[in-house]
């Protein structure tokens, strides 16, 4: 439960008039999407401050349940693969369609040392399967997917092109817009653009497509990052670069390392009094 929902919520238990609540929730700062806890909204805006004067007990309840869970929801697509059954170590429930389903959420998990797999079933996998067989009846050739060149110039040449209504990922204005803004794609340009294409990462896409067409040279920074990221062209795009660059720049552990690359995606689990003075 978010500040602002937490407000109303108990706003409405406690019969304050909503548009007081309104009012009071629009000076509730967010960063970067995610709102600010009750206590942060506080010291940040000053004249929260004379609500909380006026109702004290919105306050005092709110910051009670600020951050439950107000429902339960299931990872489209998190399996959990344990050694032993799972009941022995965490809470199950049933689904909505019968399925059993952990109450605790990923972080927990990973806390507890269990580790989640994705496995997604994506259309697009059908799609291919179709495609392969209509090929087969009409043409007599098999194609197998496992035997395709990676290094066929023909499909990044229809990617750069800007060909790509219903390939999975890329088939998008914008990202048809980013590759025709490259002037070779390829397997690594491929892998970085549709890395790159997400909220945040965006930004960097035209000093991306600057640096992988030349415009824009490359400027060395370190001999360790400038070789971690030279696919990249000197861009932190991926996790595992973040996770290399503090490993061999900083002299972390994988283990460190990892937490790392969790704080960055904004979150970190608890470490060790001896891993926080590493770190």
């Amino acid at each position: 439960m978010s500040t602002r929902a937490v407000f109303k919520d108990i706003g409405r238990a406690l019969g304050i008039d909503h548009t007081i609540i309104n009012d009071m929730n629009k000076l509730i700062p967010s960063h970067q999407g995610k709102t600010l806890s009750i206590d942060d909204s506080l010291d940040e805006v000053k004249e929260l401050k004379q609500y909380e004067e006026k109702y004290p007990k919105l306050f005092e309840m709110a910051r009670e349940v600020e951050s439950m869970p107000r429902s339960s929801s299931i990872h489209a697509c998190g399996i959990l693969i344990t050694p032993e059954p799972i009941a022995k170590s965490a809470p199950l429930m049933r689904g909505k369609e019968g399925e059993r389903v952990t109450q605790y959420d990923g972080p927990t998990l990973e806390s507890l040392g269990f580790i989640k797999f994705d496995f997604l079933g994506l259309k697009n996998l059908t799609v291919l399967s179709i495609c392969r067989n209509l090929i087969r009846e009409r043409h007599g050739k098999d194609i197998d997917p496992d035997k395709l060149e990676p290094d066929d110039p023909k499909p990044f040449e229809t990617i750069r092109a800007g060909n790509t209504d219903g390939m999975f990922q890329i088939e998008s204005g914008g990202m048809k817009k980013m590759f025709k803004g490259i002037n070779k794609v390829d397997f690594e340009t491929l892998i970085a653009g549709v890395s790159l294409y997400r909220p945040g990462p965006m930004d960097y896409i035209p000093e991306y497509q600057a640096r992988a067409n030349g415009t824009i040279v490359v400027p060395p920074l370190h001999p360790e990052f400038d070789e971690i990221t030279k696919t990249t062209f000197g861009i932190m795009i991926y996790q595992e670069q973040v996770m290399q660059v503090s490993q061999r720049m900083a002299g972390y552990s994988a283990g460190e390392a990892d937490i790392l690359r969790k704080a960055v995606g904004g979150y970190a689990p608890a470490i060790s009094n001896d891993s926080a003075q590493t770190q």
